[in-house]
């Protein structure tokens, strides 16, 4: 959990839990969000990602632990959370009968504002997803990236400062996607804090102040782990080579890498000095082809942290 600052904590979770029956979609779950922060959740199906979301969108009571955002418990005060946040569900509905323009100022109306911040909430929204020339077309003739834009109008009216988004680019194209990573860092830029699921790890690893990994309700570790991995390829081995790599200075672990010929991944020791172990492996004699960082992308950080294994 980071440090910082009461007055810079937008949400806290606190040992957070979720329970349907004997399944435990969220174990005990502890973090914070500072504002103006964009974070990621990252994991394989049922890992809990979107019942975390349902919970700080007060749509899932936690059976155990606390949820905090802008100093209020999701739980004893859900309506005043309510006001604090924009809530993006996996499967947005759209009222397809509505006019492009109609739909923001459908959500600002709920929201309460009047008619002229309704005027002044719909240009804007208009204007931030790209659909001002769209305006007057109905919601049904608009392609799937533009109604994934759209969406973001009604989440952003009542100007809650955390957004919660659960697979806002799931099944989008290139060109959508990029529309909506254009949406997310404008956002940012103006201060609101973002929590955001997605697969898409290439796209996260665009926005995100760090990714925190999830499985079986549990964060695994969190995106900002610096790990030094190396590839090492060497031009030839014997049966003591895995051993002889393991007493090398620095060294913490050596898979065999099964599709690389005489190939090897090692795994550094926190604070270990890359250049003397590639002097240690060449004084001991092994004759090294390729010597390269390797495993500090989004993807190769989650094949660690989730799935166990190693670049």
């Amino acid at each position: 959990m980071n440090s910082e600052r009461p007055e810079e904590c937008l949400v806290r979770l606190s040992e957070l839990t979720v329970r349907f029956g004997a399944f435990v979609a969220l174990d005990r779950l502890s973090f914070q969000m500072n504002r103006g922060e964009v974070i990621g959740l990252v994991g394989p199906n049922g890992a809990g990602k979107t019942t975390l979301l349902r919970v700080l969108a007060t749509l899932q009571p936690p059976t155990g632990g606390s949820a905090w955002i802008a100093g209020y418990d999701v739980s004893a005060h859900p309506a005043a959370v309510r006001r604090v946040i924009g809530y993006l569900p996996d499967f947005a509905g759209l009222y397809q009968d509505m006019k492009v323009r109609e739909y923001p100022a459908f959500f600002a109306a709920a929201n309460g504002l009047d008619a002229k911040q309704i005027a002044a909430f719909t240009a804007r929204a208009l204007t931030l997803c790209n659909l001002v020339d769209r305006q007057n077309d109905f919601i049904e003739q608009l392609s799937k990236g533009m109604r994934a834009k759209l969406a973001f109008a009604g989440v952003l009216a009542g100007d809650p400062p955390l957004l919660l988004l659960d697979e806002p680019m799931s099944g989008l194209d290139p060109s959508a996607r990029k529309a909506i990573r254009e949406i997310i860092l404008q956002l940012r830029d103006e201060g609101r804090t973002v929590l955001i699921s997605s697969h898409l790890l290439a796209d996260l690893e665009q926005f995100c102040d760090r990714v925190l990994f999830l499985r079986g309700g549990q964060i695994l570790s969190e995106s900002v782990d610096q790990t030094p991995v190396v590839q090492l390829v060497l031009e030839s081995e014997d049966e003591t080579t895995p051993d002889r790599l393991r007493a090398m200075p620095g060294v913490a672990d050596v898979q065999k890498k099964n599709d690389v010929r005489n190939g090897y991944v090692l795994v550094l020791k926190e604070g270990a000095h890359v250049p003397s172990t590639l002097a240690a492996i060449t004084a001991a004699g092994l004759p090294v082809m390729l010597f390269a960082p390797a495993g500090h992308t989004l993807e190769d950080r989650f094949a660690r942290a989730v799935e166990g294994r190693h670049p």
